[in-house]
């Protein structure tokens, strides 16, 4: 059983399942465990000897250096000494195990990958039947759980007949960082003098970007609930991160139909740029529907208005001239 510390500050997994502070889970043999960035396997305990120069294990480049989304071979030599014939079990620990695949000396690929081989003197040339050479390719995928960085991993040979013996021989892999973003931003129209747009960021590259926000809109006041953006925020890689957008209108006007401003949102991390835009439809003080009863009553007692005006001029002329 694992118990998740309420003090753990890293993320946990188990077989790709997100664990929660407090959590206790059963392990089984073979689970893959991620630990923040530190990828593991738990085996349960079984006697197996140590075969020091029994079992030869020769890897071929010894480090691996690969991008994501890309692959890398690497050969993998197993030589008898054990003093008797034995079948061979190849085995990865430390990376997951959708990332690689082992083919055997014929190139058919195998899990698990087991090979027979013939005892052959500890000193000497090997002869053929007591040694095996097979290929280990590994493809992590580009997607940010490829994080960049030196992976330690370790390669096993392992006897099935008894007594065990097994040959452990570490390595490490090199992923390169690539950089990759998701952005939307919501909604895409307001009506009203001010506003508040949703900006969601996923870091979709293998390592932490910082990123910076920026706005434009003219005739506007922008404010980020989060100053901070507008110089830059580190997002971890597969991470999802929010930042509101609040917009008024400086002036808003009294009279005329609607008014829309535009605002576009630029969005820098690293190599990539993103950009969006949505509009603040801004209405005028008095109602448009005001203004258009305005109007209309106005039409009516226009022609009226134009007999009326002169008759009143006049009798207030006539007024004048009596006093």
């Amino acid at each position: 059983v694992m118990r998740i510390e309420t003090t753990t500050t890293n993320a946990t997994q188990q077989n790709g399942a997100q664990l929660t502070f407090g959590q206790e889970v059963a392990l089984s043999d073979g689970d893959q465990l991620l630990f923040g960035r530190v990828v593991a396997t738990f085996h349960l305990a079984a006697r197996v000897d140590p075969a020091g120069e029994l079992i030869e294990l020769i890897l071929d480049p010894p480090r691996l250096e690969v991008e994501a989304g890309a692959e890398v071979p690497v050969s993998v030599t197993i030589i008898n000494h054990t003093g008797h014939v034995d079948y061979f079990n190849l085995e990865i620990e430390g990376i997951p195990r959708g990332w690689y695949k082992i083919l055997l000396p014929n190139g058919q690929a195998a899990d698990p990958a087991l090979v027979q081989l013939f005892n052959t003197p500890l000193h000497g040339k090997p002869s053929a039947d007591a040694m095996a050479k097979l290929r280990i390719v590994v493809a992590p995928p580009r997607e940010c759980q490829s994080r960049a960085g030196v992976h330690l991993l370790t390669i096993s040979a392992t006897t099935q007949g008894e007594p065990r013996m097994r040959r452990v021989v570490a390595s490490q892999l090199t992923i390169g960082r690539f950089e990759s973003l998701s952005f939307e931003l919501e909604p895409k129209q307001i009506r009203g003098g001010r506003g508040t747009y949703k900006t969601t960021l996923q870091n979709l590259g293998n390592d932490v970007a910082t990123v910076v926000l920026a706005s434009e809109g003219n005739d506007l006041v922008q404010q980020w609930d989060r100053p901070q953006v507008l110089q830059g925020a580190p997002l971890a890689s597969c991470a999802t991160d929010q930042v509101g957008l609040t917009a008024r209108v400086k002036r808003r006007h009294w009279l005329g139909p609607d008014r829309p401003y535009a605002i576009a949102v630029n969005v820098v991390a690293g190599t990539v740029r993103e950009s969006g835009r949505v509009e603040l439809t801004c209405p005028p003080r008095i109602p448009w529907w005001l203004q258009t009863l305005g109007q209309r009553i106005w039409g009516l007692i226009r022609p009226v208005w134009a007999i009326v005006l002169p008759l009143i001029i006049l009798v207030g002329l006539y007024l004048l001239f009596l006093q």
